[in-house]
């Protein structure tokens, strides 16, 4: 199995002049109204295949991305993969980026408002940076007009993903999450705290109870060997590493 580092997320402020956005407000469904296990694999294209970033620290662009996708399939049928390349290689001056070093999801939400983001086919991933090329490319890609902040509260968030699509989350990845092989993530290599710095990003896309255990089901980005075919599950409830934090989902035009 391939080793994978720990990579960064910096954490950035988002201010709400520099981007339009709004925290989640609405009439919450009864819970008794969720099922019991829920995940937006079992509807065809939301969910993309699993990717490797490979030595780059992109995973709040893998996950950004993913929950654009989401929205494109959900809304308009469209299962396009769109181009995490294009963000390592284009956001630079104006954004919270360091190239393979981390960042913050607003700045892609941000770019897409601008820009739009192309497809991986006509801009396909490397896995480092290089000069942008997005203009050359003369393509009208897939714009966010917005996006939506989540509170840190668990059923809400469940709410949230059950109507609204996938969500991007971040998290605290404690040292060891590389080598996880499957089950309930419980914290069992230690060093994760609710409160600590979140460091890692990815796309939740699910929930379910295992023998009384109740779990997220949750997309990453260190290719199919890692996890459960790439995709693992996180103990839900007790906001495990602060993983109800930061959870947000664009809204496109």
């Amino acid at each position: 199995m391939k080793s994978i580092p720990i990579l960064i997320l910096l954490q950035v402020v988002c201010l709400a002049s520099a981007f339009p956005y709004s925290y989640f407000n609405m009439n919450t469904l009864p819970y008794t109204a969720l099922p019991e296990y829920f995940s937006w694999r079992d509807v065809p294209g939301v969910v993309r295949p699993i990717q490797y970033q490979g030595q780059c620290g992109s995973c709040f662009i893998f996950a950004s991305i993913a929950a654009i996708e989401g929205q494109l399939s959900i809304h308009y049928g469209n299962h396009q993969k769109l181009s995490e390349q294009e963000m390592i290689d284009c956001l630079h001056d104006g954004y919270h980026y360091l190239g393979c070093k981390g960042g913050h999801y607003s700045d892609v939400f941000e770019f897409a408002r601008k820009h739009g983001i192309v497809s991986a086919y006509d801009y396909p991933y490397t896995g480092s940076q290089n000069q942008c090329r997005s203009q050359g490319l003369g393509i009208h890609g897939t714009k966010v007009r917005s996006y939506v902040q989540l509170p840190r509260d668990e059923e809400m968030i469940r709410n949230a993903l059950y109507k609204h699509g996938p969500l991007f989350i971040s998290f605290q990845a404690p040292t060891g999450f590389d080598e996880h092989i499957g089950g309930i993530f419980t914290d069992h290599f230690g060093g994760c705290h609710a409160n600590g710095k979140r460091d890692h990003t990815a796309l939740l896309i699910g929930w379910g109870t295992e023998n009384g255990h109740d779990y997220w089901i949750i997309k990453n980005s260190y290719g199919t060997w890692w996890g459960e075919s790439g995709f693992f599950k996180m103990t839900r409830g007790i906001n495990l590493c602060g993983i109800a934090d930061d959870v947000s989902y664009p809204i496109l035009y």
